[in-house]
């Protein structure tokens, strides 16, 4: 369910004083001397304006020592935080006065054929260039902000979400990272909302549905499973992933008329030689666009076909996020 979250918790100056004293050192030194004991929480101490701050990026799979997070582990996870803070200041008043700053979703897909991981990351890279502001690329940014050139990664990215997708054994081979037993095997799907949309959805003013900025109103399944319909599906499209040729047999035993079929496969060729931009690009009208994607929808096909060159064998992979999509 849910990878990290960065939190922000105003604090007072006294208490910053308090940690200096405490650890003998200076506060932009909090993280050198707490992440040893608290692996699984970077922290940084810093002063915005008169105000002073703790901002806290959380692995909540670390910190819970689980994988399977749903919403009913949330107390425990308040309690593990309120834990920290106590270890930090000897109280835990700030914790009802934290704000929310992002939040990563994830949904971990088993796929023990490593081939077929490499097959849909290269189908991936096919995706739309961009969708609602957000721009595909090839790598990912870490938690600092900082751009990673992987080429096991395909992201879409805009200012306050981004959607990801990556090979989380080959990212900690990259990294030479011990693999985890839970990421053995994993093609992780992530969507990770920003500070930017979390404020949004907290003004009234700007915002129909709002939801407060808070760690509880996001710790939640169906908010999870409402962003990923909200935000994979337009870009990865649902159906299922076959050779052109095994894909072209679908077509013809359709009930589409026989025009129509023509139209379906030029229109999978047209994708296969660029991406699925390119009908668009080449003068396709919106609307005939998406009645194309409509039609082989309504087929459980995915637009995007497996290449030729990854072997004969190989016409068909089932789309590991249909359980998302339904």
């Amino acid at each position: 369910m849910i990878h990290t979250i960065q939190v922000v918790f105003p604090i007072d100056a006294t208490d910053v004083q308090f940690i200096t004293r405490k650890i003998g050192l200076d506060y932009t030194k909090v993280n050198d001397y707490y992440h040893p004991q608290f692996t699984s929480v970077n922290f940084s101490i810093y002063r915005a304006f008169v105000e002073w701050h703790l901002s806290m990026h959380i692995d909540v799979i670390k910190l819970l020592g689980k994988a399977d997070i749903t919403e009913g582990d949330y107390l425990t996870f308040e309690s593990k935080i309120n834990f920290i803070l106590f270890n930090l200041f000897g109280h835990t008043q700030y914790y009802r006065r934290h704000s929310l700053k992002r939040i990563d979703y994830r949904h971990d897909v088993v796929i023990r054929n490593k081939k077929h991981r490499e097959i849909l990351l290269h189908i991936y890279k096919k995706l739309r260039q961009s969708y609602r502001f957000k721009k595909r690329y090839l790598g990912k940014l870490d938690w600092q902000g900082k751009f990673i050139n992987y080429e096991t990664t395909v992201y879409h990215s805009s200012n306050s979400i981004r959607a990801i997708v990556y090979d989380k054994e080959a990212e900690r081979l990259a990294k030479n990272e011990c693999i985890e037993p839970h990421e053995k095997n994993i093609l992780r799907f992530e969507v990770a909302v920003g500070n930017k949309h979390i404020l949004y959805k907290n003004d009234a003013n700007k915002c129909k549905q709002t939801r407060k900025n808070q760690i509880k109103y996001y710790f939640k399944d169906d908010v999870m499973r409402e962003y990923f319909q909200k935000y994979l599906k337009p870009i990865y499209q649902a159906g299922d992933y076959y050779s052109y040729k095994k894909l072209k047999d679908i077509i013809e035993q359709s009930n589409y008329r026989p025009a129509m079929k023509e139209k379906l496969k030029q229109f999978i060729l047209s994708v296969a030689n660029g991406d699925l931009d390119t009908p668009l690009r080449k003068g396709m009208h919106r609307a005939t666009y998406n009645d194309r994607l409509k039609k082989l929808a309504d087929l459980n096909v995915n637009p995007l076909t497996i290449p030729k060159h990854f072997g004969e064998g190989c016409n068909f992979i089932q789309n590991p996020l249909t359980p998302l999509f339904k």
